[in-house]
C-alpha cells in the first residue's frame, strides 16, 4: 500500500477485499484501527485489503511478494483484540499459521506465557471474570480467571 496524494485517488479505489483472512479470523468485535491515514491505496494487484475505514481508506492489508509476506495496519492502538490481531499478523507474515494455535488462550483477553520446563502462566487482562480454553501443543484445558487474575499450570 502507499499514500496517494495525486489524481489517481479516484481511479484506484477498488482493491481485492478479503474480510475472512487468517489475520482477522477470530475477531468477534469490530476492528479498531485507531487514527487512520487518509488516501491509503493498494499499489499491487496482490494486495488483499482486510479492512477499510468509513471513508474507504485502507486500515488493514496484506501483500505477498516472492517468498515474503507483509502486513499493513493503520494506527493499531492497544486492546486485547488488536493484540490478538498483531499476534495473528506475525504468524501469517512468518508463514507459520499452524504455529498460532500453540500456546494460546481462546479468549484474546487472556495472555499466555510458557517456559521450556512446560510451566504455563495465564493472565486475565480484563476487568471481569473470563473463562477460556488454554491450548498447548500437548493438551488443552478450561480455566476461569478473576479480573486481573493469573494462574500457573505446572506439569
Amino acid at each position: 500500500v502507499d499514500r496517494e496524494i495525486g489524481w489517481g485517488l479516484s481511479t484506484r479505489r477498488y482493491p481485492r477485499h478479503d474480510p475472512n483472512h487468517f489475520i482477522v479470523a477470530d475477531l468477534d468485535r469490530a476492528f479498531d484501527p485507531g487514527e487512520s491515514t487518509p488516501g491509503i491505496v493498494p499499489v499491487s494487484d496482490l494486495t488483499q485489503v482486510l479492512r477499510f475505514d468509513s471513508g474507504g481508506d485502507i486500515t488493514l492489508a496484506t501483500n505477498t511478494y516472492g517468498a515474503g509476506r507483509a502486513v499493513y495496519a493503520s494506527g493499531l492502538p492497544w486492546s486485547p483484540d488488536n493484540n490478538r490481531l498483531l499476534h495473528r499478523a506475525i504468524h501469517w507474515a512468518a508463514n507459520d499459521e499452524a504455529g498460532f494455535s500453540q500456546w494460546i488462550a481462546s479468549d484474546p483477553r487472556v495472555e499466555i506465557a510458557h517456559w521450556p520446563t512446560g510451566a504455563v502462566l495465564a493472565y486475565n487482562m480484563a476487568s471481569e471474570v473470563v473463562t477460556t480454553t488454554i491450548h498447548t501443543p500437548d493438551r488443552q484445558w478450561s480455566l476461569t480467571l478473576p479480573p486481573g487474575g493469573s494462574s500457573w499450570q505446572i506439569p
